[in-house]
């Protein structure tokens, strides 16, 4: 069967980690303050302050603030504009996590390179020619290089990163959903149709990139090594979605 979200820990190979006791603590006496909503309450600019409005509150009270409070009313609302963040738009949501995945691929590129010059490094005195495939190999390697790197510095200078304190994408998690979901796609595409060349093209799409996932964690510098249990339970839904591969390839052989 076509591996499930279900079947690995926390939904995805890597979550980013349960909240602390006190980011819980501290959301629930924040919601208590202020009600449920995430962002902070409106402003409206008077002679002497800025002060709380919420159109939505239902507490009674004088309007006016009494000398005595207004010392902590500022306190309140000067800690409140500090700590407001607004959140990012999505766009820039889309362009930081297209910067981190440029930043895989970059990774996979340069291990390929890698490789390469090892082996030229190896055989330095030999006089014989690389192959055309060997040739035409590197050299896409190094077109995808730059190509990547360029895509990159356009995704991160969208992303506005460079103005925020570290990032809540999650590398692995991005690649193996997406893998997920090809796989899913088309065990369901060979269930509807004869046409078998999409759903081999996910199929092999999907293990491709669940192997990104154990080839470059750690790699690029902004992912931690896959830990044992995950590249087993990685390794195991590649077996599984290899295996409905070449169930399909050997139905296509049969006509």
């Amino acid at each position: 069967p076509i591996p499930t979200q279900s079947g690995i820990r926390s939904g995805s190979p890597r979550e980013s980690g349960a909240t602390s006791a006190l980011a819980k603590a501290l959301t629930i006496a924040s919601m208590r303050l202020f009600g449920a909503s995430s962002s902070p309450p409106s402003w409206k600019h008077g002679n002497t302050l800025i002060g709380f409005t919420d159109a939505n509150s239902k507490a009674s009270g004088p309007t006016e603030v009494s000398p005595e409070e207004l010392a902590v009313v500022q306190a309140i609302e000067d800690t409140a504009h500090k700590a407001y963040v607004q959140e990012p738009s999505r766009e820039a949501i889309m362009a930081e996590e297209a910067f981190f995945l440029y930043l895989r691929s970059l990774a996979l590129l340069q291990a390929g390179m890698d490789v390469a010059r090892r082996y030229w490094e190896e055989r330095r005195q030999d006089s014989k020619p690389a192959s055309t495939r060997l040739n035409s190999g590197v050299q896409w390697i190094r077109d995808r290089f730059n190509e990547c790197l360029e895509k990159a510095e356009a995704a991160k200078s969208r992303s506005g990163i460079d103005h925020r304190e570290g990032s809540g994408v999650i590398i692995e998690k991005l690649i193996y959903e997406r893998a997920l979901e090809l796989s899913k796609n088309a065990a369901m595409k060979e269930i509807s149709s004869d046409e078998y060349s999409e759903s081999e093209r996910s199929y092999q799409t999907s293990i491709w990139m669940l192997h990104a996932i154990l080839d470059g964690a750690g790699a690029d510098g902004q992912s931690e090594a896959i830990e044992e249990d995950d590249r087993e339970i990685l390794n195991k839904f590649i077996r599984s979605i290899e295996g409905r591969l070449n169930l399909l390839r050997r139905r296509a052989a049969r006509g």
